[in-house]
C-alpha cells in the first residue's frame, strides 16, 4: 500500500509583532532534590558568587536534580528494556541519569575553578 504523502499545515503559525523584551531575570524558582539543595547550599553559603559563576551553580544543580529523576525511573523500569524486536537495550532515563551527572560534574569543577582561581 503506497504512503500518503505528507501536507504542509494550511495555516502558517503567527510570528510575533514585537520582539520579546530581554529583562535579565533569573528563570523561573529553582527546585531542586535534596541532593542538588544540599550542594547549592553549601556553594551557595560559603561564597559570594559573581552572576555567571551563580550560573554556573544553577546549571550544575539542575543537572543534578534531572539525574536524580531519570535514576527515579530506572528504579522504577530497570536499567534494561526491550525493544520492539525482542532486543535488551540500555533504559534511555540511565544514559541521560549518566550524561546529566557528566553535567554536573563538569559545571562543578569549573565553578570550583572560577571559585578558587
Amino acid at each position: 500500500m503506497p504512503r500518503k504523502a505528507r501536507q504542509a499545515p494550511s495555516v502558517a503559525p503567527e510570528t510575533p509583532k514585537t520582539q520579546p523584551a530581554l529583562t535579565g531575570e533569573a528563570r523561573g524558582p529553582l527546585i531542586l532534590s535534596p541532593e542538588a539543595q544540599r550542594v547549592h547550599d553549601e556553594i551557595a553559603g560559603g561564597w559570594d558568587l559573581t552572576p555567571p559563576v551563580a550560573a554556573l551553580l544553577r546549571l550544575a544543580c539542575e543537572a543534578l536534580t534531572k539525574a536524580g529523576d531519570c535514576e527515579a525511573i530506572t528504579a522504577r523500569d530497570g536499567m534494561m528494556i526491550g525493544d520492539m524486536k525482542g532486543s535488551v537495550k540500555p533504559h534511555p532515563a540511565a544514559l541521560l541519569a549518566r550524561d546529566y551527572r557528566a553535567q554536573a560534574s563538569l559545571a562543578i569543577q569549573r565553578l570550583l575553578t572560577a571559585i578558587e582561581g
